[in-house]
Order: C-alpha cells, then structure tokens, then sequence
C-alpha cells in the first residue's frame, strides 16, 4: 500500500491473499464441470468461503484488498478478473470512497482489447467518486457486466447502460441457468436475500405440514399436540390421520396420541411432511414467475391452479378455490373465475408475492390482489392477501436491516437476546394497514385494533379474533373449532403469532396451531413472515428435511426453485 496507507501485518495478509487464490483457482475449476446441483452447491460454498476471506482482510485493514490487487497481476485473466469484481463490490458495501488509485489497480487487470470494458469501468468509477454508490446498482449487475459484457459502446450513459443491461443480458443469463445460479453469489448482500427467499417458503411449507396434522381439532388438542409430538419431534414418526382423526404413528415404534386406535387405512396417509394447497399454490406462483422469466402472469397462474385441482393433486383444498379452479379449465378468463368466497385461499399463499415485490409495494397491491381473484373476488379476500404480502415484505426489509447493521463495524447490538433491534409492532401494523386501506377499510381497522391486541395474553387476543368471524356470512363458519378459514379472522391470527415471538420461528408456528382450527393456514401464513424475518434461521432441519408433495418437491426441490425466483429478482427482470 501507499505511505498513506496504516500499516498492515503482511505475514496476515499474505496468507489471506494466498488462500483467495487459491479458492480462486478452485472456483475456476468447478465452474467447468457439467451443469448440476452438486456444481451449484460447490460454487455457492466457495463463494462464500470467499466473502468470509474479504470481510477478514477488512478487518485487517480498510485498505488491505487494494494491496491485494496488485499481487493478482501475476494470476491468470480469469482468476484475477474473478477477485476484483468480488473485492471491488465488496469495498463498496464496506464504505471506502473509490479513489484514481483503485482505478487504476482495476484497469491494469482487465485484458487490453476490452477498450470498451475500460471506458465504461472509467465512468462508472467517476460516478462512484461522487458518492454515487454502488448501491444504486443491483447485486451482480457490474459483476455479470465485467465478466459477460453487454454494453455496445464506451458512450453509453450509466444509466441507459442498466437499461440495455435489462434487455439484453439479463435475458441471456436467464436462458443459461448455468450463468443465472452464480452471478450474484459474490456478494454478501445477495447471500443474505437469497436465504430470505429461500427462509420465506421452506418456512411457509414446515409451517404448513406441522398444522396440517391437526386442522380442525379444538385449541386443547392441538396444545397437547404441540406439547407431545411437535416440541419433542416425535411428530417425525406420525402420519397425517385422515380427515378430522388425530395424527397415527407412521413409525410402528410411535405412541399412539390420546390412545386412539389405528386403522389400515390411516397407516397409507400423508407421513409427517406433507404440505397442502396452501403451499402447493404459492410454489405455484413462484414456478409460473420462472417459466415466464420474471413476469407475474394471471393466465399462466390461473392455468396453474386449475391444473392442480382438477388432476386431483390438491391437498387440503378448499370448495371455493377448486369451484374457481374448474371454471377456469373450462375457459372462463382468469379474472372472471375468482367466486365469492370469503375463506383464506388467496391470503395464504401471498407470502411469496411479498417475496419479490418488498421493495415496490404499488406493484405488490396489484399482484397480491390479481393473483387472489383467480379463486376469490372478494375485497375481504383481497385485502386479506395483500396483508400477508406487505407482513412479508416488511418482514424481508427488516432481515435486510438487520443484515447491514451486522455488517457495520460501527454498530452496537441490542441488549436482546439476539442482539437484534426488538421489533415495532405497531410501526408494522400502521404500515400494514395503510397498505391494505387502499383495498378494504374494514380489513385495515382490524389491524389497527391488532396493535393492541398484541399486549394481551394469547388466550385473550384468540378470543378477539375468533370473534372477527361474526363480519362475515351469519354462521357460515360457526362449525369451525378454534380459528376458522374466514379470511380476516385467520390472518390476523397469523399476524398476532408472528409478531408476539418475531425471532422465534418455533414459537411463532406452535403458537398459530395452538389456536385449533384452520392450524396448517395460519402456520403457514405465520410460517412465511418468521422465515423471510429470519433470514431462514430457526427452522428445525429435522422439519424441513421431511417436506414433500405425495413423494416429490421436497426440501431441495423447493430451496432450488426459491434460488431461481431470487435470481430473477436479483438482475431487475421481475415486474407485473
């Protein structure tokens, strides 16, 4: 480094610098192997065996990646190429302003006959230089543009640039799903969304098979059962016991659960880990947004959900949905279809929407609400649903927050357990319910009453909410014990178990069921915001290695598809 430069321990950083070229040379090599999962694995973990190198070297120094750069001049163009980008977007997210002498240091690895390349890395820098920060940039733009091109010329403004970017690039990545897996990866910003994708619906889906055990039994049983089965784990040993019979062990070692005897037919049914419709359909929305490159598409969603029902793959279904699902294959357009149902079936697969639209809510209104009229066309439904996509997208921002103060070596951890800032319930709730005001007032004030809900015991707030069901159709859902499918009954349930054990995904799930009644939706719903909020931590392995659809879309199928939705977010091409 220059005089200027504090001093550095050398013998520290040479063995850093030594094993980043190593996991360089590494990567290059893996990288050439034939497309698989197991590639992509290798690649994500050397990746961020790679972040952990640059976040000690800064550590060590604010400085020490720029003397790093110049003893990758001897390396070959692909490795050295490969670490200036990865340190290059990691000095930007550390704060160090851009100066001529990185500059410098970057132009000098890149190959001469990329004229192009350098003008434009030229007037990047300068923008740079004006505390114009990278952050305007989405993680792996510049990165994909370094080592794939994309721009035609050297005069291009940044700006048009992006767009260019956009539309010519971006398309080539996702059309090469050996491209689309890694090009974010190298940033510790991209890692921590992709395991909030990746949280939100492993977590909506655990959520969903704990509850499914015991949908419609009383709050009682489903207390036992949480205490019994779920927090012992020896739930992993049931099956699901048919209709509204209690769980059967699966395993013939279990227990039975209050003494009731098995039947042959139960001992088929559902082992621990199957999810229903409720998580069906939002990994439905999450396929149809991949398949249509990053583009929310009703018809192609509506065609998705009618499928489902009608070639009986649907678990748990509800009439109203499976009603809409059948007009829809008979050719009724995807928003004439929708019946008025006031049941959860769009709410409790709207997680997904606040996934990908947390940082546009306009556009997240609009796809939470359209993709819910496909099977339900009541404002009460709508509303229902654009709340669980705010709560999530509001639950990603946060994990995001929590994300950049651990990143500043400045900040000061909370005195919580956690060391995570406690959560603003009622900041959260005037939000939510701003959002959903532009949709159904109604919906919007039982929010607002929720904010003072939240100070009550559980017993006490579950006896408010159950009593939310008097809004809706006169005794429609006085059969139901415990929380009913009425939407803005089970959603705000969700939403009160969510937010009386934010950092507690365990917690937050056993609480929903603890309410009896429609447990697999409102562990579901609750399931999805812990997960985003979580950043996926918490989630019991043991849970979520069980996952499955009748034997198929298990746990890596689901985290592979929540990879592919993340990187489509990543690169700017989802939009309705």
């Amino acid at each position: 480094g220059s005089a200027r430069h504090p001093p550095l321990n050398m013998d520290s950083l040479s063995q850093v610098a030594f094993n980043l070229q190593e996991l360089a040379t590494l990567f290059n090599r893996v990288r050439m192997e034939p497309f698989s999962h197991e590639r992509t694995r290798k690649c994500e973990e050397i990746a961020q065996n790679i972040i952990r190198l640059v976040q000690r070297m800064h550590a060590m120094s604010p400085y020490s990646s720029f003397d790093l750069l110049d003893g990758l001049k001897d390396t070959p163009e692909g490795e050295g190429k490969k670490l200036v980008n990865i340190l290059y977007l990691s000095e930007q997210r550390s704060g160090v302003c851009v100066d001529t002498s990185v500059l410098d240091r970057l132009l000098g690895l890149l190959p001469t006959s990329s004229n192009y390349l350098q003008n434009h890395l030229r007037n990047l820098v300068e923008k740079l230089s004006r505390n114009q920060r990278l952050s305007q940039f989405q993680p792996g733009q510049l990165f994909c543009f370094l080592h794939y091109g994309g721009y035609s010329s050297a005069e291009e403004d940044t700006r048009l640039g992006i767009e260019r970017w956009k539309q010519t690039l971006a398309p080539q990545l996702i059309a090469r799903e050996d491209l689309v897996v890694h090009h974010p990866s190298f940033s510790e910003h991209s890692e921590a969304v992709r395991s909030i994708f990746t949280g939100a619906l492993i977590g909506q889906c655990v959520g969903d098979a704990v509850g499914f055990m015991v949908e419609g039994h009383t709050s009682d049983t489903c207390r036992q059962y949480v205490r019994e089965l779920v927090l012992t784990k020896r739930v992993l040993t049931y099956a699901h016991g048919l209709g509204k019979n209690l769980p059967v062990p699966y395993d013939p070692t279990a227990k039975l659960l209050l003494g009731v005897p098995l039947t042959q037919q139960q001992k088929q049914h559902y082992p621990f880990g199957q999810y229903t419709d409720d998580s069906q359909l939002a990994r439905e929305f999450l396929q149809s947004i991949v398949t249509c490159k990053g583009a929310f598409t009703p018809q192609d969603y509506a065609r998705r959900v009618g499928q489902l029902f009608v070639e009986g793959r649907a678990v748990g279904s509800g009439g109203t949905a499976e009603k809409a699902a059948k007009l829809i294959l008979q050719g009724i357009p995807w928003d004439k279809a929708g019946c008025e149902g006031l049941g959860n079936g769009s709410a409790r697969r709207a997680g997904v929407v606040g996934l990908l639209f947390h940082n546009d809510f306009e556009t997240l209104l609009r796809v939470a609400v359209d993709q819910g009229r496909t099977t339900h066309s009541d404002r009460r439904a709508s509303a229902s649903a654009v709340a669980v996509a705010g709560a999530v997208a509001l639950a990603v921002q946060l994990g995001l927050q929590h994300m950049n103060q651990l990143a500043d070596p400045q900040h000061v951890p909370y005195q919580t357990p956690t060391g995570r800032a406690p959560l603003d319930t009622d900041a959260f709730l005037l939000q939510l319910a701003q959002l959903v005001n532009t949709v159904d007032p109604a919906c919007s004030s039982v929010l607002m009453s929720l904010k003072d809900w939240m100070r009550l015991a559980p017993t006490d707030a579950l006896r408010l909410i159950m009593a939310l069901r008097s809004s809706a159709i006169p005794g429609h859902y006085d059969q139901w014990v415990g929380i009913s499918p009425f939407c803005i009954e089970s959603v705000a349930w969700a939403l009160y178990c969510f937010l009386k054990y934010p950092e507690d995904y365990t917690a937050t799930i056993c609480e929903a069921i603890h309410g009896g009644g429609d447990t697999n939706s409102t562990a579901a719903m609750a399931g999805c915001m812990s997960g985003a909020y979580n950043l996926g931590h918490g989630i019991p392995p043991a849970f979520a290695a069980r996952l499955n659809d009748n034997g198929s879309w298990r746990q890596s199928d689901l985290a592979q598809l929540a990879h592919m939705a993340y990187e489509l977010w990543a690169i700017k091409t989802v939009h309705y």
